[in-house]
């Protein structure tokens, strides 16, 4: 398994919230999605795009822009 240090500031700042040691259970959770959205953001960063063609779905209502 690969080892990566994330030098991202808002990861470490994170990261120091979490050590803190009157932190809530609930707090500590939050952070921790937080980071993990981060992470993935970092691991995800160098991934190639590929374009494609999708069909766009219709739907009646007022998001149609004649019936606005």
């Amino acid at each position: 398994m690969k080892i990566v240090e994330v030098k991202h500031p808002l990861v470490k700042h994170k990261l120091g919230l979490m050590r803190e040691q009157d932190i809530s259970t609930k707090r500590f959770r939050e952070l921790a999605s937080e980071v993990g959205s981060l992470l993935t953001y970092e691991a995800t960063a160098d991934l190639e795009t590929e374009k494609s063609n999708y069909r766009r779905l219709e739907r009646p209502g007022r998001n149609r822009p004649d019936q606005r």
